[in-house]
């Protein structure tokens, strides 16, 4: 098994992700690989997310947190140096879910925990989420990959979780919210150290010896997660009004990043055509609604919608 753990933590969250990405296809091989990793304060949203309905968008903005899109499914989580990334890459034929959830299983059963499986490959501890997991299928290959939590801001995670009320139609995925706990609150003698110890042991269990190897030097892809198309214009379609009793009352479809269909009032705006669902976009807008840049702007966020 080939294994890449942690000499320190990433740069940023674009380049684990970026990492998960190249070991899923160019890095790929016929041996089951884990990937454990770390990085600085984050938010990660699942490939079919609308961060609108997902976030307290003004403080993630307000306190420059990275915002990010990852390519499997799921729900939106949180990231900062007291979470632990693990990633498994295995080859679609070979790969079992119940078979990574075991490991997880024994792994905290190891460290003195008590786990209950939780939904969709997570766990839970003393009935709090202290694991969840998400998946991708590409080609041949499957990234299964998850969180622990271990010593994490959890008032900070529950605050820039709790979106406010959005005025947001869409069938995008919506996070399931869940009472969360650190492995440490549970057992203070647990630390990253030890929880990598103990999940590099049950996977030597279930693979065989663990063999170390290294990351590309300049890792493919890390521009790419980066890119506001990925992480904004992914969003699924969705329609947004302005609050009940604005003056004007707006509505407008967003595809793709871009904004179009808009009515003031119920009536048509003609004299707008598709444009960039972005704060640049704003000017034009406001002048083809008739309307101060400001107060328009003023508009959208009462709406809870703070743009790029």
């Amino acid at each position: 098994m080939r294994g890449f753990l942690p000499s320190g933590p990433v740069a940023s969250v674009y380049e684990g992700l970026a990492a998960e990405e190249w070991l899923l296809g160019e890095g790929a091989t016929e041996e089951p690989t884990l990937m454990i990793w770390q990085g600085p304060t984050a938010v990660v949203m699942g490939k079919n997310q609308n961060p609108w309905r997902e976030l307290l968008l003004t403080e993630v903005l307000r306190e420059g947190i990275p915002l990010a899109r990852r390519i499997s499914g799921g729900g939106t989580v949180y990231h900062d140096p007291g979470n632990l990334n693990i990633s498994w890459i295995l080859p679609r034929e070979t790969y079992r879910a119940e078979q990574i959830s075991g490991v997880m299983e024994q792994t905290l059963v190891a460290l003195g925990l008590t786990p209950q499986t939780g939904v969709s490959g997570g766990f839970r501890v003393q009935g709090k989420k202290v694991s969840g997991a998400a998946f991708c299928y590409r080609k041949d290959h499957v990234l299964h990959h998850g969180t622990l939590l271990i010593s994490a801001d959890l008032d900070r995670m529950r605050r820039l979780l709790a979106p406010p009320r959005t005025q947001v139609e869409t069938h995008a995925v919506r996070s399931i919210p869940a009472a969360v706990a650190n492995l440490q609150d549970l057992s203070p003698t647990i630390t990253q150290e030890t929880v990598i110890e103990a999940l590099c042991q049950e996977a030597t269990r279930e693979w065989g010896a663990l063999t170390t190897a290294r990351l590309p030097a300049h890792l493919p892809g890390v521009e790419a997660q980066q890119r506001e198309d990925w992480i904004w214009g992914q969003t699924p379609a969705f329609q947004f009004d302005t609050p009940s009793g604005s003056s004007p009352h707006l509505h407008a479809s967003v595809r793709k990043g871009w904004v179009y269909d808009w009515k003031v009032d119920g009536t048509p705006c003609n004299a707008l055509g598709k444009t960039p669902f972005h704060s640049d976009s704003i000017p034009v807008w406001a002048e083809a609604l008739q309307l101060d840049p400001q107060d328009l702007n003023a508009l959208l966020q009462a709406s809870g919608l703070i743009l790029p």
